[in-house]
């Protein structure tokens, strides 16, 4: 239940509010990071550690799709026309 509220279910479909476009594990398992929709133009991009689920970090984003550098120091976040590093 990664970056809900409680009682809010995970939900599928079409895209909404409170739905996660993209997953990732780190390469050694400790964090997972996710994009998630706020409303029908933003983003967040979330990283929590796996084992307690505690955030790790949390900011907006333009866009739902991110990479992590092989060695999981560096988070690159896309958008129409963005990226940030």
């Amino acid at each position: 239940r990664f970056g809900l509220p409680p009682g809010k279910e995970p939900q599928a479909g079409e895209p909404r509010a409170d739905t996660f476009h993209q997953v990732a594990f780190s390469r050694d398992g400790a964090r997972v990071v996710a994009t998630k929709r706020v409303d029908d133009n933003s983003f967040a991009l979330l990283a929590a550690d796996r084992k307690t689920g505690a955030t790790l970090l949390s900011f907006p984003t333009a866009g739902a799709h991110f990479d992590l550098s092989p060695d999981g120091t560096l988070l690159a976040c896309a958008a129409y026309r963005t990226v940030l590093l």
